[in-house]
């Protein structure tokens, strides 16, 4: 990787014993010996069995491809569509830093430049093979287009003047896992204006992986909020810009649900409808989502690395009511491919490029690790794949139609 002085980019100034079933004797013939009754404790040991045995068939109903059904290739010529990214010369991971974790990409395209953000460090590229940077590195970034010159990045930072949880904790140490949300302003994505606070009313907590969106003419926040109970909130600004005044924050759900979930309502805020890494993008004339959410096939893995996944979600209703933004239905999961690089951390926090304008492509962009490190997050990398119709996904190289 080939790096360049940071200043010439100026991105910015500113993460039991077995159930016993034992029979006894009462010494009077003709009767047949009483069980004795099993302990509590091994009646919940069997229940959680049980319950981790259902789980990943109660979840599989969870998603599916029927929230892809209307998306399709865009029109164009072939022939102009292949110069925009040399697919059949790329290999994942497209980018890797020794020196630095990669994770939480953003990858936004002006004017012949792919501008690639993540928690780890920033990046410029032309053709994903090389690269200006290190640059700085944004909490979770999230960017949102509002014209050809105009931009918003959401991201987050330690909270220093509140830290938490729990009293004493020092403000610049990793015990502190506070965090409020930031914004910045661009006109063309590499000069960014002093970051500052998107939503002063947010109580202290640990508020992250803030994602923006435009409906109307009005704005929609959303983030994860907590530390061990999390979830997902939806507020929607008070007027017509960021100017720090938003709704009370909704609770809302990523995805309709399942059995198991209905059965146990915490199981719906841990396992099945738990999501973070928001991303709103309009396809086709309908919002969607992007998240990560828990691998069906390991439902209650809470490790960082091997349960994360992402999935897609369609917007529950009339798009300029508040209702709708907490409710996303059709959970799909993206079915990214396996490769030697990503077998720990698969694709985690993955974000969507809508580029069927280009090359007739969507793209995603998603964080990915085969290296153990001490904090068990990993040292992500970077990788990406492509697809026509978001269901038949593609590893670079891979030119087949």
């Amino acid at each position: 990787m080939r790096h360049e002085d940071p200043r010439h980019m100026g991105l910015g100034k500113t993460r039991a014993s077995p159930i016993a079933l034992q029979s006894r004797g009462h010494g009077r013939p003709g009767r047949k010996a009483a069980a004795a009754r099993p302990h509590p404790a091994q009646w919940a040991l069997a229940l959680a069995l049980i319950l981790y045995a259902a789980a990943g068939a109660l979840l599989a109903g969870c998603g599916s491809d029927r929230g892809l059904a209307s998306i399709g290739e865009v029109p164009g010529d072939d022939r102009n569509r292949q110069a925009f990214i040399d697919w059949a010369g790329l290999r994942n991971p497209v980018l890797s830093d020794d020196s630095v974790s990669l994770k939480d990409p953003c990858v936004v395209y002006r004017d012949g430049t792919f501008y690639v953000f993540t928690s780890g460090a920033s990046y410029r590229t032309k053709d994903f093979k090389r690269y200006e940077g290190p640059f700085e590195g944004y909490g979770s970034p999230d960017i949102t287009r509002l014209g050809h010159d105009s931009y918003i990045m959401v991201y987050q930072v330690k909270d220093t003047e509140h830290p938490g949880p729990g009293a004493g904790v020092d403000p610049d140490s990793p015990d502190n896992l506070y965090r409020r949300l930031f914004y910045k302003t661009s006109p063309d994505l590499e000069h960014w204006s002093e970051g500052d606070d998107l939503f002063p009313a947010l109580p202290p907590d640990r508020n992250i992986d803030g994602a923006l969106a435009l409906q109307g003419d009005r704005f929609y926040l959303g983030f994860k909020k907590g530390v061990t109970v999390q979830e997902f909130r939806v507020a929607r600004s008070i007027g017509a810009s960021i100017d720090g005044r938003w709704t009370d924050p909704q609770k809302a759900h990523a995805g309709e649900g399942c059995l198991l979930d209905k059965l146990i309502p915490i199981i719906g805020d841990t396992i099945t409808r738990w999501a973070e890494n928001y991303q709103f993008i309009r396809i086709d004339g309908t919002w969607r989502m992007i998240a990560t959410a828990r691998d069906p096939a390991r439902p209650i893995d809470f490790g960082y690395m091997r349960s994360h996944e992402p999935f897609i979600y369609r917007l529950g209703g009339p798009e300029d009511s508040l209702e709708s933004w907490t409710n996303w239905v059709d959970k799909t999961q993206l079915m990214v491919p396996y490769e030697d690089w990503n077998t720990l951390m698969h694709a985690n926090s993955a974000y969507l490029c809508d580029w069927r304008d280009h090359d007739g492509y969507f793209y995603l962009f998603y964080a990915g690790t085969n290296q153990e490190t001490e904090d068990g997050r990993g040292h992500g990398r970077i990788g990406v794949v492509r697809s026509k119709d978001l269901a038949d996904w593609r590893l670079p190289g891979d030119t087949g139609s």
